[in-house]
């Protein structure tokens, strides 16, 4: 469904290309090299950034958003305040499974934290997908979005 209309998407790409291909001097500055865009398939650019020394970047401390990025793009603030009560549960869930790995929990349990903690991060990264902004969604995609943070803050109590 979502290229329903692709004839928009693509468009606004060449739009966006042809400017940039025709301007590359605005654009070198910032990559040290000659810019120039063009459409290529998965394939393709992966055989080219293998064949190039790429240093990409290395990840240092928390992997998760700071509490005040999180559910930033909603308009939302019923959603953005239940986005940012499971995802701090969440992440205060993997700490203390982590710790019960540590310190010899049962096999049971260590099953349970963890299918608990799939179904969370499963539910979670559903609603941080922009279809659960209010203002690009639907009204039931909404509500789903605040059943799903409930159902995965249940969870994880």
């Amino acid at each position: 469904f979502r290229f329903r209309h692709a004839e928009y998407q693509f468009g606004n790409f060449s739009l966006l290309m042809k400017f940039v291909n025709e301007h590359p001097e605005r654009y070198q500055h910032m990559f040290n090299r000659t810019v120039s865009l063009r459409y290529s398939t998965m394939h393709e650019y992966f055989q080219d950034v293998a064949g190039q020394a790429v240093d990409f970047p290395h990840l240092h401390g928390s992997p998760f958003l700071p509490f005040d990025m999180q559910g930033y793009y909603s308009n939302s603030g019923t959603l953005r305040q239940s986005y940012q009560g499971a995802m701090g549960l969440l992440q205060a869930t993997e700490s203390w499974s982590a710790a019960a790995a540590l310190w010899g929990a049962t096999p049971e349990v260590i099953a349970s934290l963890a299918s608990a903690l799939d179904l969370a991060r499963s539910d979670l990264g559903l609603v941080s997908h922009h279809d659960g902004v209010p203002v690009t969604g639907y009204t039931f995609y909404f509500r789903d979005c605040i059943r799903r943070l409930m159902v995965a803050r249940e969870r994880l109590a």
